[in-house]
């Protein structure tokens, strides 16, 4: 086996585990405030935009999509990349304190 493929494995496993922690997290206080008889407070616009870091997000895509052709060490990006992906994702079940 490969140094990249073991860290691959090690990294996929550590965003699996944030992940479904996080996923039985977010469900369960979902299910609470459902069940729950006081309504949760109205979600409050934040002031904060994301446009900045969604084009951020695009234009690093569009790199990384043309940096396929120019090398082959690029292609052990996407895997790590959606690894990342699935990491933040189960972090943001944690950051959401309403559920």
């Amino acid at each position: 086996m490969s140094i990249m493929l073991v860290l691959t494995i090690i990294l996929g496993a550590l965003a699996t585990a944030l992940f479904v922690a996080g996923y039985f997290r977010g469900t369960g206080n979902a299910i609470r405030n459902h069940r729950s008889t006081v309504q949760p407070s109205a979600a409050v616009a934040e002031e904060k935009s994301y446009g900045w870091s969604m084009a951020f997000a695009v234009l690093a895509a569009a790199a990384l999509i043309g940096s396929l052709g120019v090398s082959p060490a690029f292609f052990y990006l996407p895997p790590l990349l959606v690894i990342a992906t699935a990491a933040v994702n189960g972090y943001a079940f944690f950051l959401d304190r309403d559920g």
